[in-house]
Protein backbone atom coordinates (compact mmCIF):
# COMPACT_ATOMS: atom_id res chain seq x y z
CA UNK A 1 0.00 0.00 0.00
CA UNK A 2 1.09 3.64 -0.63
CA UNK A 3 2.62 5.08 2.03
CA UNK A 4 4.57 8.33 2.13
CA UNK A 5 6.90 8.17 5.19
CA UNK A 6 8.57 5.07 3.54
CA UNK A 7 11.62 5.22 1.22
CA UNK A 8 10.45 3.58 -1.44
CA UNK A 9 6.70 5.23 -1.03
CA UNK A 10 5.33 1.57 -0.05
CA UNK A 11 4.23 -0.31 3.17
CA UNK A 12 4.36 -4.35 2.48
CA UNK A 13 2.73 -4.54 6.12
CA UNK A 14 0.81 -3.22 9.10
CA UNK A 15 1.91 -3.27 12.51
CA UNK A 16 -1.35 -4.72 13.99
CA UNK A 17 -4.83 -4.14 12.50
CA UNK A 18 -7.65 -5.46 14.60
CA UNK A 19 -10.21 -7.39 13.07
CA UNK A 20 -13.20 -9.41 14.76
CA UNK A 21 -13.49 -13.09 14.30
CA UNK A 22 -16.57 -12.83 11.59
CA UNK A 23 -14.64 -10.00 9.95
CA UNK A 24 -11.55 -12.67 8.61
CA UNK A 25 -13.88 -15.35 8.47
CA UNK A 26 -16.14 -13.45 5.56
CA UNK A 27 -12.73 -12.25 4.05
CA UNK A 28 -10.38 -15.61 4.49
CA UNK A 29 -11.29 -17.95 0.51
CA UNK A 30 -8.40 -20.18 1.04
CA UNK A 31 -5.39 -21.33 3.61
CA UNK A 32 -2.28 -19.97 2.05
CA UNK A 33 0.06 -21.57 4.66
CA UNK A 34 0.49 -22.52 8.01
CA UNK A 35 2.86 -22.11 10.82
CA UNK A 36 4.37 -19.11 9.47
CA UNK A 37 6.90 -17.21 11.60
CA UNK A 38 4.66 -13.73 12.83
CA UNK A 39 6.21 -10.11 11.55
CA UNK A 40 7.08 -8.16 14.55
CA UNK A 41 3.64 -6.61 16.27
CA UNK A 42 4.15 -6.12 19.73
CA UNK A 43 4.61 -2.16 19.40
CA UNK A 44 1.44 -2.08 17.79
CA UNK A 45 -0.50 -4.27 19.75
CA UNK A 46 0.74 -2.47 23.35
CA UNK A 47 -1.02 0.57 21.71
CA UNK A 48 -4.37 -1.35 20.26
CA UNK A 49 -4.18 -2.79 24.03
CA UNK A 50 -4.07 0.28 25.70
CA UNK A 51 -6.56 1.74 23.90
CA UNK A 52 -8.79 -1.04 24.12
CA UNK A 53 -8.32 -0.50 28.10
CA UNK A 54 -9.17 2.74 28.03
CA UNK A 55 -12.32 2.50 25.94
CA UNK A 56 -11.11 4.60 23.14
CA UNK A 57 -10.24 1.83 20.74
CA UNK A 58 -11.92 -1.01 19.10
CA UNK A 59 -11.65 -3.72 15.86
CA UNK A 60 -12.43 -3.57 12.77
CA UNK A 61 -15.57 -5.26 11.77
CA UNK A 62 -15.30 -5.07 7.54
CA UNK A 63 -13.76 -6.98 5.22
CA UNK A 64 -9.69 -7.15 5.57
CA UNK A 65 -9.50 -5.73 2.15
CA UNK A 66 -11.51 -2.48 3.35
CA UNK A 67 -9.73 -2.19 6.59
CA UNK A 68 -6.57 -2.22 4.53
CA UNK A 69 -7.60 0.34 2.11
CA UNK A 70 -8.94 2.26 4.95
CA UNK A 71 -5.32 2.21 6.22
CA UNK A 72 -3.84 3.64 3.15
CA UNK A 73 -6.30 5.98 3.04
CA UNK A 74 -5.55 7.09 6.37
CA UNK A 75 -1.60 7.39 5.37
CA UNK A 76 -1.99 9.58 2.62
Amino acid sequence: MKNPNKPTGISDEIGHLPLSKDAILKSVTTLASENNELPYFTDGYKNCKNAFDNNTGGVFSISVKKAVQFVEETMN
